[in-house]
C-alpha cells in the first residue's frame, strides 16, 4: 500500500514536470510586471480644544477645562464646590482630522482617589457627587457612533457637581478626580466598496451622497450622469474633484474643489453676472464680487441682495430634481476682489461658479501677466481633479471647452478681473481665459458638493 502511494506521488510529479516543459517549448518566457502602492493615510482623532466651552451656570473654575497635552487627547479641569446645587460642566468635541474614517468603540467614565491611581468603585462613590455624560444637545451616547475622516466630530457634554439632594454636610474635604476614557478604533464595517461609472448612472443620489461621505473617491473621476432639469432640459454632471487635500484643511481656504464635487458638462442657460446699473458705484458693476452678483442669486435661487430680484421660484438650485437638492451640501467658497473693494469675498453656496484657479493651473512666470494676478483668490483655491487629470493650464485649455447644444459656448467664472471694475472672469469658446463687462448674457455651469 505504501509503495502505491509512493508511485502516485512520483507520477503527480512526472505529469507536472511534463506540463512546465511543454509549455516551455511552446512559447517565450512571460513576466506580469506591475505597481502596487498602499496609499498614504493617517490617524488622528483627538480633542478640538477651540471647542471647549463651559456651560453658563457652571461654577468658576479653579483651573477651567483645557486641553493639557500637545496631542490633545487629554482635557483636564479642577474645580471646588461648597453648597449643593452647584456643578461644573461644559462641551467639547471630539475631531477627526485624519483620513480614515473611526467610529467610538467604548466611552467610559472613572473616578479616582485623591492620589489620582486609586480607582473608586461606582457602587463606593460618595453620595454628594452626580455627573453626566451625553452629547451638546443631552442626548445619550450610543455605541459605535461614526466619526468621519477629514473633519468629522462628535460632540460631548461633561457635567460634574455637589448634589442638591444630600440631607447632610461632608465633614471632610472630599477630592475626586473622574477621567472620560473614549476609545476610536477604524471603522470599517460600512466603507463602500469602489464604485464605477455605470454604478454613479443608477446609485439613487441618496446612496451616493453616504458614500462619498465615508470615502470621497468611491466613484472615479470623469464619471457623468443626466439630469432633468424640467424647463431648463436635461443636463449633464461629471465628478470633478473626489479627493481632500492637505491645502483644503487649512484657514481660509475655499472648500469649492476639496471633497466630491460635481461639475455641470455643458452650459445650463444663460444669463448676466450683474445687470447694469444695480449695485454699482458710477457705473462699477463688479463691486461687491461673487457675493453680492445676481448671478449667485440666480443659481442659488435666491433673493438678489443688492437688486431684489428674487430668483426662489426658477433659479438653478431649484431647477434640480428634490432628491439631489436635499444631498447638496453648503460650500465655503472663497471669491476674488477687483479695484473698488479691498478683500476677497467668502460666501457659503450650494451652487457656485467655478474660479479662474479651479479650471487652470497657472504657467505664465511673468509677474502681473498670469491669472495668479489677476484672479486675488488664486492662491486661496486648488485646481480641480479632473481639470488637474487633463492638465489643463492657461497654457493647454482645450478641455475646458464647453457646449451649449452642442455649440462652443462661453461661460462665466465667480471670480472678478481686478485691474478693473466692472468686469469678471470667463472661460471663452476655445477654453482659454479671459474678462468681460459684468452685464454681458454668458453660459452658466455651476458646481457642487455632496458628501
Amino acid at each position: 500500500m505504501k509503495n502505491k502511494k509512493q508511485r502516485r506521488i512520483m507520477f503527480l510529479l512526472i505529469l507536472l514536470l511534463a506540463v512546465t516543459v511543454g509549455f516551455a517549448l511552446l512559447s517565450t518566457t512571460l513576466f506580469i510586471n506591475g505597481t502596487s502602492r498602499i496609499k498614504a493615510n493617517t490617524w488622528n482623532i483627538h480633542w478640538d480644544s477651540n471647542s471647549i466651552h463651559e456651560t453658563e451656570g457652571s461654577v468658576t473654575a479653579t483651573t477651567p477645562a483645557q486641553v493639557t497635552d500637545a496631542e490633545e487627547k487629554n482635557i483636564s479641569f479642577e474645580v471646588e464646590f461648597e453648597l449643593p446645587g452647584e456643578y461644573y460642566e461644559f462641551t467639547a468635541d471630539a475631531i477627526n482630522e485624519g483620513s480614515i474614517d473611526g467610529k467610538i468603540e467604548t466611552i467610559s467614565v472613572k473616578f479616582y482617589e485623591a492620589d489620582g491611581t486609586t480607582e473608586i468603585a461606582a457602587a463606593d462613590l460618595p453620595d454628594e457627587i452626580t455627573y453626566s455624560l451625553t452629547h451638546k444637545d443631552g442626548s445619550a451616547i450610543e455605541e459605535n457612533e461614526v466619526i468621519n475622516h477629514s473633519g468629522g466630530k462628535i460632540d460631548y457634554k461633561f457635567r460634574i457637581g455637589f448634589d442638591s439632594q444630600v440631607d447632610t454636610l461632608p465633614s471632610d474635604t472630599i477630592v475626586i478626580k473622574p477621567e472620560v476614557e473614549i476609545t476610536p478604533i477604524q471603522h470599517k464595517e460600512n466603507i463602500p466598496v469602489a464604485r464605477t461609472c455605470e454604478d454613479f448612472q443608477t446609485d439613487s443620489w441618496e446612496d451616493i451622497s453616504n458614500n462619498v461621505k465615508i470615502k470621497t473617491d468611491t466613484y472615479p473621476l470623469g464619471c457623468t450622469r443626466e439630469i432633468d432639469m424640467g424647463t431648463l432640459g436635461t443636463h449633464t454632471v461629471r465628478v470633478s474633484n473626489n479627493t481632500i487635500t492637505d491645502e483644503c484643511k487649512t484657514t481660509g481656504f475655499s472648500q469649492s474643489a476639496c471633497g466630491f464635487v460635481l461639475e455641470f458638462v455643458d452650459v445650463i442657460t444663460t444669463h448676466r453676472m450683474n445687470p447694469n446699473g444695480d449695485y454699482t458705484v458710477n457705473g462699477y458693476y463688479s463691486k461687491g464680487g461673487w457675493e453680492y452678483s445676481d448671478m449667485r442669486a440666480y443659481v442659488n435661487s435666491i433673493t438678489y441682495a443688492a437688486g431684489n430680484i428674487d430668483y426662489s421660484t426658477d433659479g438653478i438650485f431649484n431647477s434640480l430634481p428634490s432628491a439631489l437638492r436635499s444631498k447638496i451640501i453648503d460650500t465655503t467658497v472663497v471669491s476674488g476682489y477687483a479695484r473698488r473693494d479691498s478683500a476677497n469675498f467668502t460666501t457659503t453656496d450650494k451652487l457656485y461658479l467655478l474660479s479662474p484657479h479651479e479650471v487652470w493651473e497657472d504657467v505664465d512666470d511673468t509677474p502681473s501677466l498670469g491669472i495668479d494676478y489677476f484672479d486675488r483668490s488664486y492662491s486661496n483655491t486648488k485646481q480641480l481633479d479632473y481639470y488637474k487629470l487633463k492638465a489643463v493650464t492657461t497654457a493647454n485649455f482645450q478641455e475646458a471647452i464647453k457646449k451649449s447644444n452642442g455649440t462652443e459656448s462661453k461661460w462665466w467664472l465667480r471670480s472678478t478681473y481686478y485691474p478693473y471694475n466692472n468686469q469678471f472672469y470667463y472661460v471663452n469658446i476655445a477654453g482659454d481665459g479671459t474678462a468681460e463687462i459684468t452685464y454681458e448674457t454668458y453660459g452658466v455651469s455651476p458646481a457642487f458638493r455632496m458628501g
